[in-house]
C-alpha cells in the first residue's frame, strides 16, 4: 500500500489491525487503484495476494514494475523492453559478475 502511495502520489484507506480481513480490505483497496489508473489486472484477487500465491504476487509485482518504472519515458521514444533493459542495467550497476546484455534485435 506504501509503495503505491508513493508512485500514484493517491493515498489510501487503510485498516488497522493484524486479522485476515483487515489484510484483505487493504489489498483490496491496493487493486482498486491500480484498476482505477487503468492498470490491467488479470486474475488477481486480493485473497489471492494475503495467501501468498507466489506466481500471482510476482505477476503483481512485475504489472507495477512494468507501468510505474520502465513505461516512463519522458520522451515517448524508448519501447518498454528498451526501458526494461535500461533499467535492468542501472539497478544491477555495481554488482560484481553482473552484466545485463541485449541482442538488438530483440528490442
Amino acid at each position: 500500500v506504501t509503495l503505491l502511495e508513493i508512485l500514484t502520489g493517491d493515498r489510501l484507506p487503510r485498516e488497522r489491525g493484524k486479522m485476515r480481513f483487515h489484510k484483505l480490505q487493504n489489498v483490496e483497496n491496493a487493486l482498486a487503484l491500480l484498476k482505477r489508473k487503468k492498470i490491467r489486472l488479470v486474475n488477481i484477487r486480493n485473497d489471492d495476494i494475503v495467501d501468498g500465491n507466489p506466481k500471482l504476487i510476482l505477476g503483481l509485482i512485475w504489472t507495477i514494475i512494468l507501468n510505474f518504472e520502465i513505461s516512463h519515458d519522458p520522451e515517448g521514444q524508448a519501447s518498454a523492453k528498451a526501458n526494461l533493459i535500461d533499467w535492468a542495467k542501472r539497478a544491477t550497476r555495481g554488482y560484481k559478475g553482473v552484466d545485463v546484455m541485449c541482442d538488438p534485435l530483440l528490442i
